[in-house]
Protein backbone atom coordinates (compact mmCIF):
# COMPACT_ATOMS: atom_id res chain seq x y z
CA UNK A 1 0.00 0.00 0.00
CA UNK A 2 1.29 3.46 -0.88
CA UNK A 3 0.39 6.46 1.24
CA UNK A 4 0.19 9.99 -0.18
CA UNK A 5 -0.44 13.05 1.97
CA UNK A 6 -2.13 16.10 0.43
CA UNK A 7 -1.83 19.40 2.31
CA UNK A 8 -3.78 22.45 1.10
CA UNK A 9 -2.42 25.53 2.92
CA UNK A 10 -2.52 29.31 2.94
CA UNK A 11 -0.14 31.50 4.98
CA UNK A 12 0.62 28.83 7.58
CA UNK A 13 4.34 28.38 6.93
CA UNK A 14 5.30 27.78 10.58
CA UNK A 15 2.59 25.12 11.06
CA UNK A 16 3.40 23.53 7.70
CA UNK A 17 7.09 23.18 8.59
CA UNK A 18 6.16 21.62 11.93
CA UNK A 19 3.88 19.13 10.17
CA UNK A 20 6.60 18.25 7.65
CA UNK A 21 9.09 17.65 10.47
CA UNK A 22 6.65 15.22 12.06
CA UNK A 23 5.93 13.47 8.77
CA UNK A 24 9.67 13.20 8.12
CA UNK A 25 10.02 11.20 11.35
CA UNK A 26 6.94 9.05 10.70
CA UNK A 27 7.20 5.29 11.13
CA UNK A 28 5.07 4.91 8.01
CA UNK A 29 6.74 5.07 4.63
CA UNK A 30 5.08 7.85 2.66
CA UNK A 31 4.96 7.63 -1.11
CA UNK A 32 4.70 11.41 -1.53
CA UNK A 33 3.64 14.62 0.15
CA UNK A 34 1.73 17.05 -2.07
CA UNK A 35 1.55 20.64 -0.82
CA UNK A 36 -0.85 23.05 -2.54
CA UNK A 37 0.06 26.53 -1.28
CA UNK A 38 -2.07 29.60 -1.98
CA UNK A 39 -0.36 31.94 0.48
CA UNK A 40 2.10 34.78 -0.02
CA UNK A 41 4.70 33.34 2.40
CA UNK A 42 5.85 30.43 0.23
CA UNK A 43 8.28 27.70 1.11
CA UNK A 44 11.62 27.89 -0.63
CA UNK A 45 14.72 25.88 0.22
CA UNK A 46 13.14 24.58 3.46
CA UNK A 47 11.51 21.80 1.44
CA UNK A 48 14.87 20.19 0.72
CA UNK A 49 15.73 19.67 4.39
CA UNK A 50 13.29 16.75 4.70
CA UNK A 51 15.33 13.76 3.52
CA UNK A 52 12.63 11.10 4.01
CA UNK A 53 9.89 12.90 2.08
CA UNK A 54 9.20 13.12 -1.63
CA UNK A 55 7.58 16.57 -1.66
CA UNK A 56 5.63 17.93 -4.61
CA UNK A 57 5.13 21.66 -4.03
CA UNK A 58 2.41 23.37 -6.06
CA UNK A 59 1.39 27.01 -5.98
CA UNK A 60 -2.24 27.98 -6.33
CA UNK A 61 -4.45 31.02 -6.35
CA UNK A 62 -6.48 31.63 -3.19
CA UNK A 63 -9.45 29.30 -3.44
CA UNK A 64 -10.23 26.22 -1.39
CA UNK A 65 -12.13 24.81 -4.38
CA UNK A 66 -9.10 25.14 -6.67
CA UNK A 67 -6.73 23.69 -4.11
Amino acid sequence: MQISVVIPTCNRKKNLLLLLKRLDKSIFILHEVIIVDSGEDRLTSEIYSFKNLDIQYLQSEKSVCIQ
